[in-house]
C-alpha cells in the first residue's frame, strides 16, 4: 500500500475472543457473515486468516464496532437543466 497505513489482520485468538464476547457458537458466528461453520472454526484455528471485510462486518453486527458516518462535500456544481428544444425528435435526413 502507498501512503496507507496497513490494518493488521487479527489474530485466531481476537477471532474467538469476540465470538464469545458476543455470546455466539461457532455457528452462529458463521452464519452472522454468511458463512459455514467450518470456515469460522478455520479463522479460530489459525488455519486461515479472516478477511477484514468479513472480519469488520461481524464485528459491526454484533455491535462491537461502531462506525462515524463519513462527511460528504457537498456537490458545488448545479446540474444543467439543459434545453427543450433538444428533447424534440429531429425529421430524418432523406
Amino acid at each position: 500500500m502507498t501512503n496507507a497505513q496497513a490494518v493488521p489482520t487479527p489474530t485466531a485468538d481476537q477471532v474467538r475472543t469476540a465470538r464469545k464476547n458476543a455470546g455466539l457458537s461457532q455457528r452462529s458466528a458463521g452464519e452472522v457473515v454468511y458463512l459455514s461453520r467450518r470456515a469460522w472454526q478455520t479463522y479460530e484455528e489459525g488455519i486461515t486468516e479472516i478477511k477484514l471485510a468479513v472480519w469488520e462486518l461481524f464485528l459491526f453486527k454484533t455491535g462491537q464496532l461502531f462506525l462515524r458516518p463519513l462527511s460528504v462535500a457537498p456537490k458545488t456544481r448545479r446540474a444543467h437543466p439543459g434545453r427543450v428544444q433538444n428533447l424534440r425528435p429531429r425529421a430524418a435526413n432523406q
